[in-house]
């Protein structure tokens, strides 16, 4: 019988890692929520102002306007996201700076609202803690390697 090798670094269980990092458990909660009211509003509301967490819209065409700057906000986060996890991104950290591109082409392509300004402190955030973790299995793979 042989023996599992124990782990240079101390570290918990997988399943308590992955949610041990606070604004994941933030953006998850907060993008669950956006989503069941965003399917909510789409099928009980005006559709004039569906999209006025983004802008706001008074013809239809204006309204169609804001939807398809929605959208291309969303397209271009996934397929950030898509590339970054080819690129060997792990999938936190992808999410992280894809949601990041998103924030910031909020603010690029609408007015500052409160929904622009939240998400880019939890992209900015999620994306700073990101690179932190980043940086310290870095630094736990290189001292594992000065230990061997």
């Amino acid at each position: 019988m042989t023996a599992t090798p124990k782990p240079a670094v101390d570290e918990p269980p997988a399943s308590a890692q992955r949610l041990r990092s606070p604004l994941y458990v933030v953006f998850l909660v907060s993008y669950t929520v956006v989503h069941i009211k965003f399917e909510l509003d789409f099928w009980t509301t005006d559709h004039l102002q569906f999209f006025a967490k983004y802008a706001l819209a008074e013809t239809a065409e204006e309204a169609f306007f804001v939807a398809k700057k929605v959208y291309y906000t969303k397209a271009t986060w996934m397929i950030a996201l898509v590339w970054l996890q080819a690129a060997g991104l792990r999938f936190r950290e992808a999410l992280s700076y894809s949601f990041l591109l998103y924030a910031l082409e909020l603010v690029l392509l609408f007015p500052v609202r409160i929904y622009t300004a939240l998400n880019v402190l939890l992209a900015a955030g999620f994306a700073l803690e990101s690179l932190a973790r980043r940086r310290r299995r870095r630094h736990a793979d290189y001292s594992t390697r000065q230990v061997r």
